[in-house]
């Protein structure tokens, strides 16, 4: 593998290195912004994939590990490195894309935990049966995240959730993030 490796990420992905990373994470904006940011306070060594090229080029210009691939595509994933992965995580919202991936590390990484997205109960029903260790739903973690503000009905824990709101809002509308 590693012969046909360095020679298919040299050519396609501009030399980025291509050494294994203790996590994978597929997809960087929104989401992924958030989970970088934990793993980088971690110190987990992150390698970033990400289908939008101006998101790799701002990660590289900030010392992340990154590449531009389609976590979609068996090509792109069967020149990945995982000989030292222990986590994976997709943000990406295609069911389609997150089934590959969940397949391609039952099959090369058995003991990994995946970590998927879905849009869906359903999608999220059929990506566990197929193996996955644990499915993040946007929705239902935002309304989980608000039930949990409203543990604490006072205006100074919602002025302070707000300020911390409102701050990250700028920072990532700074970024580019949507």
């Amino acid at each position: 593998m590693a012969n046909g490796v360095a020679g298919f990420f040299s050519r396609v992905f501009y030399g980025v290195p291509v050494d294994s990373h203790e996590v994978l994470l597929c997809g960087h904006n929104r989401m992924g912004y958030h989970i970088l940011k934990k793993l980088q306070k971690l110190r987990k060594n992150v390698m970033v994939v990400d289908w939008n090229p101006e998101v790799v080029s701002k990660l590289r210009k900030e010392n992340v590990a990154s590449v531009r691939g389609n976590v979609g595509s068996q090509r792109f994933l069967s020149g990945i490195d995982l000989s030292a992965t222990e986590l994976c995580i997709s943000t990406v919202p295609s069911y389609k894309d997150n089934v590959r991936l969940l397949r391609h590390f039952k099959n090369e990484k058995k003991n990994v935990p995946v970590i998927l997205t879905a849009q869906s109960f359903d999608d999220a029903m059929k990506l566990y049966k197929e193996g996955a260790h644990y499915v993040i739903m946007p929705h239902y973690l935002g309304g989980k995240h608000v039930s949990l503000l409203m543990e604490d009905f006072s205006v100074k824990n919602f002025v302070s959730h707000r300020r911390s709101h409102l701050k990250e809002i700028v920072i990532q509308k700074k970024r580019g993030h949507m």
